[in-house]
């Protein structure tokens, strides 16, 4: 096995057990990776997540607004917290992905559920009697 293959292979790690979900596209906004994860926070099975583009789900209403769409019309990175049709709330940073000539070449995002924490927060302030 060559050098490209293990850092392949590690790669796929890295992102198949990343604590975040993570959706990578190209410049077009068609993803070309995803974790499996990303069903439980959006309610989509993930083959017909994979391979979409996200300017089309973001006008059928599922990834709402689209950090990566954001970040490709932009070309600079972003962060926003979203709120899922599965009622998760999810803080997502999106990053460009430029070549060496700096060509936009695609996109990353990085999200986190932050569901449980906020639920926590929630209850403390009900609990001290702060809004």
């Amino acid at each position: 096995m060559n050098l490209n293959e293990h850092a392949y292979i590690i790669l796929k790690y890295i992102l198949d057990f990343s604590f975040d979900e993570i959706f990578i596209t190209d410049a077009k906004g068609n993803i070309i990776y995803t974790r499996k994860s990303e069903e439980k926070l959006f309610g989509i099975p993930h083959d017909k997540i994979l391979n979409q583009n996200v300017f089309d789900l973001e006008n059928e209403g599922i990834f709402v607004p689209s950090i990566i769409a954001k970040v490709l019309k932009a070309g600079k990175e972003k962060t926003l917290v979203q709120e899922t049709r599965n009622k998760r709330k999810l803080i997502i940073s999106g990053y460009p992905i430029s070549d060496e000539n700096n060509t936009l070449i695609g996109a990353i995002s990085f999200s986190r559920d932050i569901t449980e924490v906020e639920t926590l927060k929630k209850r403390k302030r009900a609990r001290s009697g702060c809004n």
